[in-house]
């Protein structure tokens, strides 16, 4: 397919119950800054840290669209909008190739689930030039752009998904299976990039429930959506210091995780390993030796659904950057949390 130029991701628009507390929670934990605001039957809240722009919205009106969203998956992600050069001309050249219009928003197509691709450019466009503008001190973590997103979709549903993103001139750079939990379970992931826009699609790929199932049961998501995002941070450690001093919580990794470091990359210091222990995160070594940090926060709503990586790629932005997306450690996961079973097996 031929080229599509994307700039990058213009910003992400939350679709939630409650837009005031989740842009609290924002701003407190992950270090955005409150920028713009504007207030009535539909609350909008948009704020920004680094490269990275989230809008939160809320509605008091019945039939809105943002109400039947929340309704149907609770609060999530609604959009993930592209930054183009000409939002008119890459929303009739999507439609061209195949895209479907979203039924809500402006230049906007349809992707899985409810989510939908919105196309910014700044000059025809301008999603808050009426807003109210704001200043709000707050913080920052260190957080800088937006890595990448995934989406969760039900088996079988996977490849038409992939098949959009190719029309809009993304290339697969990975296509991997994994067996979690000693083979009882797995999952089938494709990741698409064009320029610095990365998209991953997961789908179950097995006869046992995954947490991608999970995802998708209606006490959750109740369908298909996005699972989470990556932030980058180009250090890892100060970053997630700060938030959870103030009050974000991570997933809890075993230490038999760490444990096996050693085995897995030799050549990685001990100081650094405590330090990553401490702290939770994880770490795979690409083949080009470049290291890669990353760490899930609990999920972010009311839902177990939604939740947030935090990456640290080495080099990042650089031709040299660390490749890949930590995929290695699912199956090191498993091997410790399985390792840590035994233990409490022989002690028990």
């Amino acid at each position: 397919m031929s080229e599509f130029p994307i700039k990058g991701i213009h910003h992400v628009e939350f679709n939630v119950a409650d837009a005031w507390a989740i842009t609290n929670q924002f701003r407190k934990r992950f270090g955005f800054q409150l920028i713009a605001q504007s207030i009535g039957e539909e609350n909008s809240f948009v704020l920004r840290q680094g490269g990275i722009t989230y809008v939160v919205k809320d509605s008091r009106k019945a039939n809105s669209q943002i109400r039947r969203f929340v309704e149907l998956h609770g609060d999530g992600v609604k959009d993930i909008a592209f930054s183009v050069e000409d939002a008119p001309a890459a929303f009739r050249e999507a439609l061209e190739r195949g895209a479907q219009q979203s039924p809500s928003g402006i230049f906007a197509i349809k992707t899985y689930g409810s989510v939908r691709h919105s196309f910014v450019d700044e000059k025809v466009v301008r999603p808050w030039e009426k807003y109210e503008r704001v200043r709000c001190n707050t913080r920052p973590v260190g957080l800088f752009a937006i890595d990448h997103f995934v989406g969760n979709v039900p088996k079988g549903h996977m490849n038409p998904s992939i098949d959009l993103y190719r029309r809009l001139g993304f290339n697969e750079i990975d296509h991997f299976a994994e067996n979690i939990n000693v083979g009882k379970s797995a999952f089938m992931s494709k990741v698409s990039q064009n320029g610095r826009v990365i998209s991953n699609v997961n789908e179950p790929d097995g006869d046992q429930p995954t947490h991608i199932d999970d995802f998708l049961a209606p006490r959750n998501n109740n369908g298909p959506g996005v699972q989470h995002k990556a932030l980058a941070t180009r250090d890892i450690v100060s970053t997630v210091r700060k938030m959870r001093s103030r009050g974000q919580k991570f997933l809890p990794i075993p230490d038999e995780y760490y444990e096996m470091l050693p085995e897995r990359f030799p050549k990685i210091a001990r100081e650094e390993i405590v330090e990553l222990q401490e702290l939770g995160i994880l770490l795979d070594v690409d083949k080009k030796g470049k290291k890669l940090k990353q760490i899930f926060t609990e999920h972010l709503f009311v839902l177990d659904s939604l939740f947030d990586e935090v990456i640290e790629r080495e080099d990042w932005g650089l031709p040299s950057e660390a490749e890949g997306f930590g995929r290695a450690n699912v199956a090191a996961l498993f091997a410790a949390k399985e390792r840590a079973s035994k233990r409490l097996q022989v002690h028990s």
